[in-house]
């Protein structure tokens, strides 16, 4: 891409693929922004946490604090009580983002079921099939 400060600017690390970032500089200097192309998780699920819970540099100090604090046999530390508490905000955005996807899967089939039975039927035999794979998966 090009160098313009202006422009995104896309590094590809070529020691993971997975590893791929678009950086924005003329944007960065108003609020700071990276976006992950590649990103393996739920990107809007992790958008939210780093937007609402903890930037990824305050999750991974407060998680360094409570190995520490554990190392040193404090098993009842603050630092262990703060990372509790992130832990449970985190599992807090991801049930209500779940919740959400849940929602709108719902209500795109409801639609698609109205206005094309005959699809519906063969989305839902798709997804029958899916269901069973992720399920054997699991066992």
């Amino acid at each position: 891409m090009t160098t313009l400060p202006f422009l995104p600017i896309d590094f590809n690390f070529r020691v993971a693929d997975s590893n791929r970032q678009t950086f924005m500089p003329f944007t960065s200097l108003l609020s700071p922004t990276v976006n992950y192309t590649t990103y393996k998780g739920d990107l809007q699920t992790e958008e939210r946490i780093v937007s609402n819970v903890a930037s990824f540099g305050r999750q991974l100090g407060i998680l360094s604090e409570a190995v520490l604090a554990l190392a040193e046999g404090k098993h009842d530390s603050d630092e262990l009580e703060r990372l509790r508490r992130m832990m449970a905000r985190i599992e807090d955005v991801k049930r209500r983002n779940r919740n959400a996807v849940e929602e709108r899967a719902k209500e795109a089939f409801e639609s698609l079921a109205k206005s094309d039975p005959q699809r519906a039927r063969v989305v839902l035999e798709a997804m029958k099939s899916q269901l069973e794979t992720a399920t054997s998966a699991e066992r």
